[in-house]
């Protein structure tokens, strides 16, 4: 398995969480800093858009086909990702979110997805 986290969190949270946890790529917003502080200048934003085509390029890049993707997701910026592959709503309050989904999980334990994988 190659696992990624595509997120609007900042980017600096992300590299500490793929860091930490060892996945493979992650992508989040990054904001400008001078001299150490944190002006609030977006540099660079991830939204719904940014966050699926990271995915189409990190498929393309290790030669990953669609049927061997699977997607977790909570909200309405994850659903361009879900058409690239398996769809798992992970507690989604939306009806939208919860519709695309091929399978839901309503319980928050992230290990619970994994009895859909395959």
């Amino acid at each position: 398995y190659m696992i990624v986290s595509y997120s609007s969190s900042p980017m600096w949270i992300m590299s500490l969480i793929k860091a930490k946890f060892k996945l493979d790529d992650v992508c989040g917003n990054v904001v400008e800093s001078v001299n150490g502080i944190v002006t609030g200048k977006l540099l660079e934003k991830v939204d719904r858009y940014a966050k699926a085509d990271r995915l189409k390029k990190f498929m393309q890049k290790n030669s990953i086909n669609k049927e061997n993707v699977w997607v977790v997701g909570d909200s309405v910026t994850d659903l361009p990702m879900a058409e690239l592959g398996h769809f798992i709503a992970f507690n989604a309050e939306k009806d939208e979110v919860r519709k695309k989904a091929e399978f839901l999980v309503d319980k928050k334990d992230l290990r619970e997805v994994l009895r859909y994988l395959e």
